[in-house]
């Protein structure tokens, strides 16, 4: 409580400091240019125009393409963001409460890829480097999902029984590998695209 003013006051969250004029009643956002995001996880653009791409504890996913700020871009609390690495408009991202998310135009509009992705704030989607169509994606039961169409459509490629995969990369030198980890430290490989791991 604001000791001259007992009708206002200010609460801190997770999710940034807020601020009330009438004793709590209703509340505006009083942490803007404050630095004190907490970031979930990071995106870099790899093709002209420089971005970055951020999701937030309790908060969004943001973009910066110049200037001093970022721009939020999709809603709600961020998971996990990536930019296509030969076109820096077409942008993917999964929230905490949302299906896995494609942008075409740089985050202005978002199409849902009907697919529940894991949103645990881990490596949950893999872009391959030469041939962008191939996506991989850890799914919210922890089974990996491979797409070779631009995610047009996808196909379940592991699941392994007692295993909750949590992160996947393709390899930055060859499209045809890649690797996918559970959290309890096992690990599996593709040589082919993740067709079939082992």
């Amino acid at each position: 409580f604001d000791p001259a003013n007992h009708d206002r006051l200010y609460l801190a969250t997770d999710g940034g400091v807020y601020s009330s004029a009438d004793n709590g009643q209703t509340w505006a956002a009083a942490s803007f240019g404050l630095v004190t995001t907490q970031c979930w996880t990071v995106g870099t653009a790899q093709a002209a125009t420089l971005a970055y791409g951020i999701t937030t504890q309790d908060n969004a996913c943001y973009e910066w393409t110049g200037g001093t700020s970022f721009a939020q871009i999709l809603g709600p609390e961020g998971g996990y963001i990536d930019f296509d690495p030969k076109n820096a408009n077409t942008i993917y991202a999964d929230t905490w409460f949302a299906n896995l998310s494609k942008s075409t135009d740089g985050g202005a509009t978002w199409s849902s890829l009907g697919l529940s992705a894991d949103s645990g704030n881990s490596e949950s989607l893999s872009i391959a480097r030469g041939n962008t169509s191939w996506l991989l994606v850890v799914k919210g039961n922890g089974r990996v999902a491979r797409s070779t169409n631009g995610v047009t459509t996808w196909a379940d490629t592991l699941s392994v029984a007692g295993a909750v995969v949590t992160a996947v990369q393709f390899a930055p030198s060859d499209d045809n590998h890649a690797f996918a980890a559970s959290a309890n430290g096992r690990v599996w490989h593709t040589s082919d695209g993740g067709a079939t791991w082992t």
